[in-house]
């Protein structure tokens, strides 16, 4: 008489072990379980059910399992159909998409400002309807897709401003899941494009611009990135798109969170596509802003927990917004600061290792804003990159700030910029600085 029961309860507990939840005890009280712990005992409950004929969606099950679980759990999924369900499953993870009897592949992002949310392949009209998609000519949705041609790339993260799950009315950061940020030291770059000349210039006289010794100086600057322990990861180029160089503007990272910009000028939006790949490729969770907000990394300057938005010409309220609604679930303190004198908020200040903002006086509208405030002697001076180890790099023109921040205790290292600065371009915005990823 135990025997049935004695085998249902192995067979729960294979399935437990199976998603990757074996190190739970009997005595473990659900209250102590994570939210990703909640979910996939959830998932289990389902996997074992004995009703037939049933529909199941199951929203982006793979979240909060270790990488060699997610095999495990595209074995297990189609159990559930075998037994005579219907299982629809709302997934990014590749292992799992690969499990399936047939996948469509259903609101792809478009670019930022476009139409969010519609559908590839629907239109209006008689052709490429919602209910008949692959009527359009060039859906890439309309129907099953037997190969992985079209799908996202391996370990793409495609998710919204709530990008994490929510619990209890409140959204749960990623540390929950038992994944541990660890720092890290991989820098994203991007090579000049060959109509660099072309970059727009918003607050200085346009100068001519030798593309040629551009080149050799971002060379020179990467190699110093590469000198100083950081990987450098350099992204697709971006050859029609005069200002691509300057990577920084187009994305901005908070704990393993990508939030891909949407620059206030309009001939910059086509720079965020590579970046916005680069950064899934490394496991980023990735969120965007929408129009009507505009916003451009060089804007935003991050000191510990508090991230200082700059609120200036290319970066408007509305984009101030999305940055908060993303960032401070996660614990940021997020600080608005009004710029008017120089292009972005890191034209005019950044910040030395122990968190006190240097800045050119004349540059900067409201310095009082921060608690410590160094005043430098050059525009070129308030540009620092934390390079590690109390090194800074910055431009060789700002040797006086150099000079000044060596007294102190600092180790500049001065790369040569001048045909960058010519476009308001600085040491920051040559390269996106991952200081935390997912282990």
């Amino acid at each position: 008489m135990a025997a049935p029961i004695a085998s249902a309860a192995v067979a729960a507990l294979e399935r437990v072990d199976a998603i990757g939840l074996g190190y739970l005890s009997l005595d473990r009280e659900t209250s102590t379980l994570s939210d990703g712990e909640g979910r996939r005992l959830k998932t289990m409950r389902h996997l074992g059910s004995s009703l037939t004929g049933m529909t199941y969606i199951f929203d982006e099950p793979s979240v909060g399992l270790h990488p060699r679980d997610v095999g495990r759990l595209g074995d297990l999924l189609p159990r559930l159909r075998d037994k005579g369900n219907t299982v629809l499953v709302v997934e990014h993870a590749p292992d799992v998409i690969a499990q399936r009897g047939g996948a469509r592949r259903l609101g792809r992002r478009p670019r930022p400002g476009r139409r969010p949310g519609r559908r590839p392949g629907a239109s209006r009209g008689p052709r490429g309807t919602c209910s008949r998609p692959g009527a359009a000519p060039r859906s890439i949705s309309g129907g099953p897709q037997p190969d992985n041609e079209g799908f996202p790339r391996a370990g793409r993260r495609c998710m919204m401003a709530n990008w994490c799950p929510i619990h209890e009315g409140r959204r749960v950061p990623p540390r929950r899941y038992g994944v541990p940020l660890v720092p890290s030291q991989k820098a994203l770059v991007r090579r000049p494009s060959p109509r660099l000349a072309e970059g727009l210039v918003t607050h200085i006289e346009r100068e001519k611009v030798d593309v040629d010794l551009a080149v050799e100086q971002w060379e020179e600057y990467t190699e110093a990135l590469l000198a100083h322990g950081w990987e450098t990861i350099e992204v697709d180029r971006a050859d029609d798109c005069p200002d691509s160089v300057f990577v920084e503007d187009a994305v901005v990272v908070y704990k393993n969170v990508a939030l891909i910009t949407r620059p206030g000028a309009p001939s910059r939006r086509d720079e965020t596509a590579g970046v916005e790949e680069a950064v899934a490729r490394l496991g980023c969770s990735v969120n965007w802003i929408w129009e009507p907000g505009t916003l451009e990394g060089g804007d935003v300057l991050k000191i510990g927990d508090t991230v200082y938005v700059g609120r200036g010409g290319r970066t408007n309220a509305a984009g101030i917004q999305q940055l908060r609604a993303v960032f401070e679930p996660l614990g940021a303190r997020v600080v608005a600061v009004p710029v008017s004198k120089v292009l972005h908020l890191k034209s005019a200040v950044t910040a030395l290792p122990d968190g006190t903002v240097v800045g050119h006086i004349p540059k900067t509208d409201a310095p009082s804003l921060f608690p410590r405030f160094l005043p430098v002697p050059e525009e070129s001076g308030a540009h620092v990159v934390l390079l590690g180890g109390g090194k800074l790099l910055m431009a060789a023109s700002a040797s006086k700030t150099a000079e000044l921040l060596a007294d102190l205790g600092h180790e500049p290292v001065l790369v040569d910029i001048s045909e960058f600065e010519k476009l308001e371009g600085c040491v920051t915005c040559l390269s996106v600085r991952l200081r935390e990823l997912y282990a």
